[in-house]
């Protein structure tokens, strides 16, 4: 019995000096040459013989070396696997660097089949609108992920600054920098009520009114009311006065 091949025919129930050789082939994903084709093998077939001394001619089927021809890409070695399949793909397989994994890729040496590589693993959070703090109010997206070897970044946009999560302490985000606590305004109301509330660069803008008998300018037709909101270098936009409006100089 020969490992790992099939004998042509019938056994004969003794084989002598005068038998005519045996005709043998190599089981799929073996050959009589470790670099034989991994595809198309050329060398899988061998004959054995009774020879005068009586010792049977000495071949055997070995495991084709698949990774003579593949290779796993800079981040991997190719390691051949001892339980060959005889499925060119399934018989070896790529030790990957960390942060990186097995991808397959079309063939680099034969047409219309796949060999696998070392690719990096996108860290990048899933989907990638929600990554690094997703899209705001206006759907514009707060920062951008970049992926790097066993981690990513957050590349934040103007008025958002890079945190971690409170739920996953090492995963970076985007959020909205802070004004801080926004402060009333003598004589005047704010609309939505926003005094003594914290405003980030995400807090919708808010507005100061005067109340009656104030203007901005103290003219009786002067403008009441002024927009506030935070902006993204963290400061408030500017904040303005109501003034009593006027009736003139005295009458004499």
């Amino acid at each position: 019995i020969i490992d790992h091949a099939s004998l042509a025919g019938t056994a004969p129930e003794l084989v002598t000096f005068a038998t005519a050789p045996l005709q043998y082939t190599c089981h799929k994903g073996y050959s009589t040459s470790v670099s034989d084709d991994i595809w198309s093998p050329s060398q899988h077939t061998f004959l054995a013989t009774c020879q005068a001394n009586g010792q049977f001619t000495k071949k055997e089927c070995v495991n084709i070396d698949d990774c003579l021809i593949r290779n796993c890409g800079a981040n991997g070695e190719c390691v051949d696997l001892p339980n060959v399949t005889g499925i060119a793909l399934d018989d070896y397989t790529c030790e990957c660097q960390s942060g990186y994994e097995i991808t397959l890729h079309a063939s680099t040496v034969k047409d219309g089949e796949m060999m696998k590589r070392c690719t990096d693993i996108m860290d990048c959070p899933s989907p990638s609108k929600e990554a690094c703090g997703g899209m705001n109010a206006e759907d514009v997206e707060r920062g951008t992920c970049t992926d790097l070897i066993n981690n990513y970044t957050c590349f934040c946009g103007a008025g958002y600054q890079n945190t971690f999560l409170e739920s996953y302490p090492k995963n970076e985000t985007c959020t909205p920098v802070s004004c801080g606590i926004v402060l009333a305004v003598g004589n005047t109301t704010c609309s939505p009520d926003m005094i003594g509330k914290e405003a980030n660069y995400d807090t919708p803008g808010w507005t100061f009114t005067c109340i009656k008998g104030f203007t901005l300018d103290g003219t009786v037709d002067g403008s009441k009311s002024f927009d506030m909101s935070c902006g993204s270098t963290g400061d408030f936009s500017t904040s303005q006065t109501c003034k009593p409006v006027s009736c003139g100089p005295p009458r004499t």
